[in-house]
């Protein structure tokens, strides 16, 4: 009895660690069709790690940060953590100089582009029916308040909530869209800007407008400064 056990249990080995074995875990379903589907463990760990890095993107989607770095400040960081780093690795003193003098063009770039965004009024009036699809001319006027500084390089855009905003109703949290409306190059301290621009919607429906945006990339285009009003009239 012994040596048929030991007969039928040695050809039988190599097919139990293939299916046992830890490094090569699957998976085996029957549909009922006879069919057979087999699912790896790394076929699975894929589609987690996308399914986690589609969901990060909703996170910081929805969080709708004021700041929004640019390709070129994501290049500065890294020069700026490169020379930060050698600096503290080997100790030569010519290198702080340098780190100091990026750091101090961060924060006057900061510091720039928050004083261009402060003191600002936007308005804009559009055409109380739209017709598609042809254009219809919006009136878009931003008026600086500040006594002695100018703004440069200001995005006005309009915010309202988006159609998927229904879809993610049950995750209580609101998406907006924008519509870019008018580019100013530069506005005055005490004066107002004004643009005439054309406006077309592609589809019919009620178009909402709960505020305005503007944002800039002044001075250097490493980061875009955002700031939000909420509009007056809907």
């Amino acid at each position: 009895m012994q040596s048929w056990a030991h007969c039928l249990s040695a050809p039988a080995l190599p097919l139990l660690s293939s299916l046992f074995s830890l490094d090569k875990l699957t998976t085996t379903l029957s549909l009922p069709h006879g069919d057979l589907i087999v699912g790896h463990r790394a076929a699975d760990v894929d589609f987690r790690r996308a399914a986690i890095a589609k969901s990060a993107r909703l996170e910081v989607t929805r969080l709708d940060l004021p700041l929004e770095i640019t390709s070129g400040g994501a290049i500065f960081l890294l020069i700026l953590g490169v020379v930060g780093f050698a600096a503290w690795n080997t100790g030569n003193n010519l290198l702080v100089p340098g780190f100091s003098l990026l750091c101090s063009t961060l924060f006057v770039g900061g510091a720039a582009a928050r004083a261009s965004l402060r003191d600002l009024i936007v308005s804009a009036r559009f055409p109380d029916i739209f017709l598609l699809p042809m254009p219809h001319l919006s009136i878009v006027t931003l008026r600086n308040a500040k006594r002695l500084l100018p703004s440069f390089s200001i995005l006005v855009a309009a915010r309202g909530p988006s159609d998927a905003t229904q879809q993610f109703r049950k995750r209580r949290w609101t998406r907006f869209s924008k519509r870019l409306l008018a580019y100013f190059t530069y506005v005055p301290h005490h004066a107002a800007a004004e643009q005439r621009v054309e406006q077309v919607f592609p589809k019919r429906g009620h178009v909402l407008i709960t505020g305005f945006e503007l944002s800039t990339l002044f001075p250097f285009g490493f980061f875009r400064f955002r700031r939000r009003f909420a509009s007056a009239v809907r």
